[in-house]
Formats: C-alpha cells, sequence, structure tokens
C-alpha cells in the first residue's frame, strides 16, 4: 500500500531521509495526535507499533545463520536482533523491498526459504528435487520466480511458497534470471546461447533472441531500468538487447569471460571479469572499455558511486559512475577495516540508499561508507558472532513527490484500526491519521 501526507510549510524543506513512518496500534483513548508525540518522545518503541523507515541489515553466516541488526540502532555501535538459523549454507537470495522478506535459497539440502527482516524469523520453507540456481522478485506482481537447475522456472506464493497455478516453463539449462518491472517483463539467459523474454503474469515467451557465439558457457544477466536494457553476458561476450522489442543492439567483445554484470546510469552495464578487471559496456556506442582500477573480486553501485572490492586487501577503489569516459576515469580510494577481504560467496556489498555497506569477514564487521568525499568509513558495527559470508541491506526511506507530499511503499498491517504516524524525531515534530485495514474480499 501506498502512504504518505503533505508536511506543513514550516517543515517541508526536510529531507525525506529525516522522516520516521510507524504504525501504531491504537490501545486506549488517546487523541492521535497526543500518542504521536509519545511515540516519538519514546524513540519510536510503544506497545504495538510497528516502524516503517530505517535501515534494515542481515548479515549472512558461513554456519548457515543470518543475524538481523536492529534498525533502531541507526548504524550505530553494535546491537543484535536476532539470529534466524537456515536449512543449510545460502547460495542465493532476492529482497521484497516492500514486504520486507529475504528469500533464500540452499543447495543442500535443495530448499528455498522466507526471513522476515522485521519480526526477525523464518517463515514458510519449500523443498526442491533439484537445487535453486536463481532468484527473482517480481515487485509488480507480487510474486517470486524460482529457477532450478535443471532449467525449470516457476512462480511462488511469497507467504506460503507454494507453486501458483501459471504454467512452469522448461529452459533445458540452467542459467539466469532477471524482472523488467516497468514493463512487466521476465528476462531468462539459457547457457544454450538463447534469451528469452517473457510477459511476467504468465510466463508466455514474447521474443527469442539468439547469442551467437555464446552457448556452452556460463551467463550473467543484468537489466538496466533506465533504458529497458538487457545486458547479457556469456564467457568473453557481452550482449544487450533492447527489452521491449527483443533487438540486439550491441554484441561487445571482452577481453576475458565474465563472473558478474552490474547494471549502471544512462543504460549502461559494468562487467566483472574472471581476471578481476572491470569492463564498461555501453550499448548505444557499441563500445566496451576498462577502468583504472585494482583486481576486484565483486562489485556493486550505490546512488553514483561504483563500489570496487578487491580480495588481497582491504582498500575499495571507488568510481563516479555518472562520468565514466574511455580514458577519463576519477578514482578515489576508501578503507574498510584492516583485514584483506578475502574470498566469499555472497556479496559483502550493500547499498543502503545512497551510501554503501561493506563487509569484512575476517573482522566481523560491517562499515558505512558514503560516496567518494572520504577515505574513512562514516561508521562501523560488529556483524555477529558467526563467521561472515555475506551482507544484504534495506534502506526503507520515504521519498518527496512532484506534489511535494512525503510517501513510502509498504506492506499493509493487519485487519482492525491502526494510526499512521509521520515523525521528525530531530524536531519534536509529529502528523497522525487513522486508518481501517478491512479483510481481503473472497476472490
Amino acid at each position: 500500500m501506498r502512504l504518505g501526507f503533505a508536511p506543513a510549510p514550516g517543515i517541508a524543506a526536510a529531507p525525506p531521509s529525516m522522516y520516521r513512518a510507524f504504525f501504531d496500534r491504537p490501545t486506549d483513548r488517546v487523541p492521535c495526535i497526543e500518542a504521536a508525540r509519545r511515540l516519538v518522545a519514546n524513540g519510536g518503541k510503544g506497545v504495538g507499533s510497528r516502524e516503517l523507515t530505517g535501515p534494515l541489515v542481515a548479515a549472512f553466516g558461513s554456519d548457515a545463520t543470518i543475524t538481523m541488526i536492529d534498525p533502531s540502532l541507526r548504524l550505530g555501535p553494535a546491537g543484535l536482533a536476532g539470529i534466524v538459523r537456515l536449512p543449510g549454507p545460502p547460495k542465493a537470495f532476492t529482497l521484497d523491498t516492500v514486504g520486507q522478506r529475504l528469500f533464500v535459497a540452499t543447495a543442500e539440502p535443495p530448499v528455498v526459504a522466507t526471513v522476515d527482516l522485521v519480526t526477525r524469523r523464518a517463515d514458510a520453507v519449500l523443498s526442491f528435487d533439484k537445487p535453486v540456481t536463481d532468484l527473482a522478485w517480481d515487485a509488480a506482481g507480487e510474486v517470486l520466480l524460482v529457477l532450478s537447475a535443471d532449467g525449470v522456472v516457476t512462480l511462488h506464493d511469497p507467504d506460503t511458497l507454494q507453486p501458483r497455478a501459471e504454467p512452469t516453463l522448461p529452459m533445458g539449462s540452467a542459467g539466469s534470471i532477471a524482472i523488467l518491472p516497468r514493463e512487466r517483463l521476465v528476462a531468462l539467459a539459457s547457457i544454450a546461447g538463447q534469451l528469452l523474454i517473457l510477459d511476467a503474469p504468465t510466463l508466455r515467451p514474447l521474443h527469442v533472441v539468439d547469442l551467437p557465439g555464446s552457448a556452452g558457457h556460463p551467463v550473467r544477466l543484468a537489466v538496466a531500468e533506465e533504458t529497458a536494457t538487457i545486458f547479457v553476458a556469456a564467457g568473453a561476450l557481452a550482449f544487450a538487447i533492447e527489452a521491449t522489442s527483443g533487438r540486439l543492439v550491441a554484441r561487445l567483445v571482452l577481453p576475458a569471460s565474465a563472473k558478474a554484470v552490474l547494471p549502471l546510469p544512462s543504460g549502461r552495464a559494468a562487467a566483472l571479469l574472471i581476471d578481476g578487471a572491470v569492463v564498461v559496456l555501453d550499448a548505444a556506442a557499441g563500445l566496451a572499455f576498462k577502468l583504472p582500477a585494482a583486481l576486484s573480486a565483486e562489485v556493486s553501485l550505490a546512488g553514483p558511486t561504483l563500489y570496487l572490492r578487491p580480495e588481497g586487501t582491504s582498500r575499495l577503489t571507488l568510481v563516479d559512475a555518472l562520468r565514466l569516459r574511455p580514458g577519463r576515469v576519477g578514482t578515489a580510494v576508501a578503507d574498510a577495516g584492516a583485514a584483506a577481504f578475502g574470498n566469499a560467496g555472497l556479496p559483502l556489498l550493500a547499498p543502503l540508499g545512497e551510501a554503501m555497506l561493506v563487509g569484512n569477514p575476517e573482522e566481523r564487521r560491517i562499515y558505512l561508507h558514503h560516496g567518494m568525499g572520504m577515505a574513512s568509513p562514516r561508521a562501523a558495527f560488529a556483524a555477529g558472532g558467526s563467521p561472515l559470508a555475506g551482507i544484504v541491506a534495506l534502506a526503507r526511506e520515504p521519498a518527496r513527490t512532484a506534489a511535494a507530499r512525503i510517501e513510502l511503499t509498504t506492506e499493509a498491517p493487519g485487519v482492525g484500526r491502526w494510526r499512521l504516524i509521520f515523525a521528525l524525531p530531530e524536531q519534536g515534530r509529529a502528523v497522525c491519521h487513522e486508518i481501517s485495514i478491512a479483510p481481503e474480499a473472497p476472490a
């Protein structure tokens, strides 16, 4: 559900990130605005209250655990909110940013588990005959897509994980999957050398694109949502495809095979190669060029800044993604602890709005960086007692609309009466609205 309000003139200049939002269950006859003031004065903690804003941070442990970091700490000193144990070591995951759920696939046993980041508990678990190789969350359709090792794609209900009635699509060989939410499309790349573009609600094929010379190579997939361009890397080749028409826009030769592809602003992408080099893919110009950076093991984007993480040191390379030109790339460095990052099976870089969280497995700490201005982290906190294997984060920040409203999208609370509270704690101000959630009508 979409929620929001029009701020008063005196506070209209406050940035959206300063607001905190809550659902609060009425427990007495206190007027709505008085309940809001009490909640703000109590630091946002109250019986029956649920915060809708603030960071959610989860740390994957190599012992098949997920440790949640308390969002109320605002990235301050360490404070662990809870630990969830998975059926096995995680191999892949995807995030439902509205429902604030994490879907995690494990290879042994081959299952998909749901972790509620708000209640900090594991919910549904579903077993598969074959290991799951990729997951994708379709926000528009509110459905989880699962790609298994035998190349079969299935649609699943996010609450129960049970398969939906829509048909599955056998691909014949496992590959990679991505969602285009605005166009309501699904992109599937297979090692057979083809890209399938499907209608998201039905998985009905709309376009089949041949990728010459890519058959037999592991495929990596990324979507530049700004231009609806699909990037596929297979072996030492990269392809750019226009999603709506299925037209092949560019075929680019890489210096080495790619192991990851990341979308960039302006309809471009970055390919991380197996030799540690990072190459920018510019579909419109039909060219690929290397970044002048140290060898990298992982790349990620937060705001306009591209972060490159090595294995042998704890020093990151930062690149302005809005000013990428062949031979004219500005870089900076930033530190995330003292111990080398080492090898990691899951991401150690987690975007958090405009900032980037960086996990250091050896130190079992997470560092916060915010763009290219500072080499030192702005904050650091513990990642829990388990050996760190990866991190994931969700910013949960409202946005200002063109009509100057403060709005956010969130999952509806339970049926009944609720108070919706938007607060500016730094100014001691709050607004409160009474809302009622009715049961869903029978289908």
